[in-house]
């Protein structure tokens, strides 16, 4: 039976679809087809043109070599290979292949939201794209576009169930978006497709770890670890979650088995440190501290627990040191302070306010080390305008996303309240003072911006005698009589205090003090 010949739009739109995929004689034999029929056929006329080497179309296909080309530039410079696909998407803007690439490159220069929009140019041409879209979803997620990125996911898992690598990569945005039982599934699913799959394991362990699963967590990095003795964020993963879980033996022995791959790795010199602390062998923890150079970005932090070790006295713990103890794990901080610490501070600063008559709603609510926002929700109903204050960006990240706070500053608090000109009727700084020794500063600089009637709410660990004292745990312990003759100094009226406890530590309660003063 003969076959009906194609119609000249046909023959066009089949033309130009070879052209997309690059087979230029095919394209070319459909519009010399075209215009055997339509000699004065333009499109087809000015589209066989630029195959046959004008550049007067849009839609002119690249040849094997151009790709080859670039590739090879790709490997060897990369910002030529970016200048050469940059100038070929001028010439060429209706090639959804070129503008893909070019995304790819622009992704490796870590430019991933330009590289979204040359992977969204792609689609626009061609939006079947899969590779394309791929490539976005991957890039929308690190954007933490996230309900892009999934969205993404969803239209190729559609079309693609059975790749391991793609319900990977969705399990991880849905990680990122804080979507944590959907995370576990979709590493599952990866997992049930490639079984050996030592980041899947990895991942769907942090996943169970932000979800409080702490010992199906860490069988997960061990089945990572098995897998792949030498993966490094396993076994940094392992080693922190046995420490976590108070198992600070086997935490021991991980975070030596990174530094036997990596002698190198801070963290995991620190890990070693802490967990050989919490063993009671200080002349190790001291020794591996003192192996952290000045040049190692984890310097600021050994060098403060090493004092901390050695009993010397300090004024305040360093920024940096801050800042990386709350970034390190922010993404897991609220659910091991509350439930695995027992962690309630917020709410035991709320009801002392209540028993010292504070009963009265606060226009401005300043939150010192607002970490993930736990304070802005046990505050909540008691303040209109509310501004989170913390050192560790990561922290800040999480706390946005509640979307409790009217404002977010990132940096150090007498430095904010320094060159704040506001001022604020609610100052709460919950286990903010163990990171601070000397308390005049910050006493100072806050009763300096509190309005008439404002209160100040605090907890601190409590030192037996003295004024402070930086303990084995790096944290700051204070005297009662000291933190009260302080806070008079700066003007600061006590309305209340309580003895409670702070939070669990080695299985036991450790107490503190609450506080509650008014400005005078």
């Amino acid at each position: 039976m003969a076959t009906r010949p194609l119609s000249i739009d046909e023959a066009l739109k089949a033309a130009e679809k070879a052209a997309r995929r690059g087979d230029a004689e095919q394209a070319k034999r459909l519009y010399h087809q075209i215009l055997a029929g339509a000699p004065q056929h333009k499109k087809a006329k000015k589209a066989l043109k630029a195959l046959q080497g004008g550049v007067g179309s849009a839609r002119a296909p690249l040849s094997a070599a151009d790709f080859q080309r670039v590739e090879a530039l790709r490997r060897s410079n990369p910002s030529a290979a970016r200048s050469e696909v940059t100038r070929l998407c001028r010439l060429h803007p209706q090639q959804p292949a070129l503008h893909n690439f070019l995304g790819v490159l622009l992704s490796e220069a870590g430019e991933a939201a330009a590289a979204a929009e040359a992977f969204q140019r792609a689609l626009t041409l061609e939006p079947g794209f899969t590779e394309a879209l791929n490539n976005l979803a991957s890039v929308l997620g690190r954007l933490r576009r996230n309900d892009e990125a999934l969205a993404c996911f969803e239209a190729l898992l559609e079309r693609i169930k059975d790749d391991p690598e793609l319900h990977f990569n969705y399990g991880n945005t849905l990680l990122h978006a804080g979507q944590l039982h959907k995370a576990c599934s979709a590493f599952a699913e990866a997992l049930q497709l490639r079984p050996f799959y030592p980041q899947a394991h990895n991942n769907l362990g942090n996943a169970l770890q932000a979800l409080g699963e702490r010992d199906q967590a860490i069988a997960s990095y061990e089945n990572a670890v098995a897998l792949d003795p030498d993966a490094l964020d396993a076994r940094r993963n392992l080693a922190s979650a046995l420490y976590r879980a108070e198992r600070y033996a086997s935490a021991e022995a991980e975070y030596r088995a990174v530094l036997e791959r990596h002698p190198g790795d801070a963290s995991a010199q620190l890990g070693l440190a802490l967990a050989l602390a919490n063993r009671g062998d200080t002349p190790a923890a001291r020794a591996a501290l003192e192996a952290v150079t000045p040049d190692n970005p984890g310097h600021a932090t050994a060098s403060h627990l090493l004092a901390a070790l050695r009993g010397e006295r300090r004024r305040s713990a360093p920024a940096d040191y801050t800042r990386a103890i709350f970034d390190s794990y922010a993404d897991h901080f609220e659910q091991h302070l509350t439930e695995e610490l027992g962690y309630s501070g917020p709410r035991q600063l709320r009801e002392l306010l209540e028993k010292s008559g504070g009963h009265e709603r606060f226009a401005r609510f300043l939150d010192i080390g607002c970490g993930t926002g736990l304070g802005a929700e046990t505050f909540a109903d008691l303040t209109a305008n509310r501004t989170g204050l913390d050192l560790a960006a990561g922290m800040l990240r999480k706390a946005s996303e509640k979307g409790l706070y009217d404002n977010l500053r990132q940096g150090d608090a007498v430095a904010f309240l320094t060159r704040a000109e506001e001022s604020f009727d609610l100052v709460l700084a919950a286990d903010v003072l163990p990171y601070c020794g000397d308390l005049a500063p910050l006493f100072g600089a806050i009763a300096d911006r509190l309005g008439p009637g404002g209160v100040f709410l605090c907890t601190t660990e409590k030192a037996p005698t003295g004024d402070y004292a930086l303990l084995s745990s790096g944290r700051f312990a204070h005297g009662e009589d000291y933190l009260l003759a302080t806070a008079a100094a700066a003007g600061l009226t006590l309305r209340g205090r309580e003895t409670v406890p702070l939070r669990r530590e080695r299985g036991a309660w450790l107490e503190g003090g609450a506080y509650c003063f008014a400005a005078d």
